[in-house]
C-alpha cells in the first residue's frame, strides 16, 4: 500500500474494510501478525498492542484522506450538488406556498410582502370584472439567492388571469424562507441528496468506512484488556 497522496481514498477504503472483515470472521489478530512478520515459537504480541497498532493505522490514513486534495475537490463538489438539490427544495416549497395563497386569498408564510393586498392593487392595474368571477393569480418565474446562507432572495411573480392576458411584467417580490421551511427543505435535500448521489458516495464512504473500522477494531481493544 504506497503513500502517494492521489490514493489516500483508495487506501483508507481497503484498510478499512480488511479491519472490518478481520472483526467479523473474528481473525486472530495477534497471530496473523506472527505469520506476516514471521515470527515463530508462537504469539509474542499482546491482542491490545495488535488492535492499538490497528487504530494508529486507520488514524493516519483518515489524516491522509481528510487533508488530501482528491478529499477536498470531492467535498467542494458535493457541497455544490446538494446546494442545486437544495435550492429546487426552496422553488418548490416557494411555489406551494403561492399556490397555497391564491387558493386562501391569504398572505404568503415566506414573501415579505402581504400578497393580498398585492393582488387587489393588480386587479385594479388590470380592469378585472369581478362580477365574472376574474381574480388575479400569482405564478413564480425565475428566483435568485444573493445570500444562500440566510435563506433569503427575490422571485419573480407573474400576474395571470383566466382567459386573458394581464399585459403585467413579473415584478420582483422579497422571500425569506421560514425556519419550519428550512428543516423540511434541508431534511429532505440532505434525505435523497445522500441516498442518490454519487457525490456523496465518493466523498463520504471513505470516512464512513473508517469510522466503522475504528469503532469495530475499538470495540475489540476493550474487549482485549477487560478480564
Amino acid at each position: 500500500m504506497d503513500d502517494d497522496e492521489g490514493k489516500a481514498r483508495r487506501n483508507l477504503l481497503i484498510a478499512s474494510s480488511l479491519v472490518v472483515l478481520g472483526v467479523w470472521l473474528e481473525v486472530p489478530l495477534p497471530e496473523l501478525a506472527d505469520k506476516v512478520l514471521g515470527v515463530k515459537g508462537g504469539s509474542s504480541i499482546s491482542d491490545w498492542r495488535a488492535w492499538v497498532a490497528v487504530l494508529v493505522v486507520l488514524g493516519y490514513l483518515a489524516h491522509r484522506y481528510g487533508f488530501s486534495e482528491e478529499a477536498s475537490g470531492l467535498l467542494k463538489r458535493w457541497k455544490q450538488a446538494r446546494w442545486s438539490r437544495q435550492a429546487k427544495g426552496i422553488r418548490g416549497l416557494l411555489v406551494s406556498d403561492l399556490r397555497r395563497s391564491d387558493q386562501l386569498d391569504c398572505n404568503s408564510r415566506h414573501f415579505l410582502r402581504p400578497l393580498v393586498e398585492y393582488r387587489a392593487a393588480l386587479a385594479q392595474r388590470t380592469g378585472l370584472d369581478t362580477t365574472k368571477g376574474e381574480r388575479v393569480r400569482l405564478e413564480m418565474g425565475d428566483f435568485t439567492m444573493p445570500h444562500p446562507e440566510e435563506w433569503r432572495g427575490f422571485a419573480r411573480l407573474d400576474a395571470k388571469v383566466e382567459g386573458r392576458d394581464t399585459g403585467f411584467q413579473g415584478e420582483e417580490v422579497k422571500f425569506k424562507v421560514t425556519t419550519v421551511g428550512k428543516a423540511l427543505v434541508s431534511v429532505k435535500a440532505f434525505v435523497l441528496f445522500t441516498v442518490a448521489s454519487r457525490e456523496t458516495t465518493q466523498s463520504i464512504a471513505p470516512l464512513a468506512a473508517g469510522v466503522l473500522a475504528g469503532g469495530a477494531a475499538l470495540w475489540k481493544l476493550v474487549a482485549s484488556l477487560l478480564p
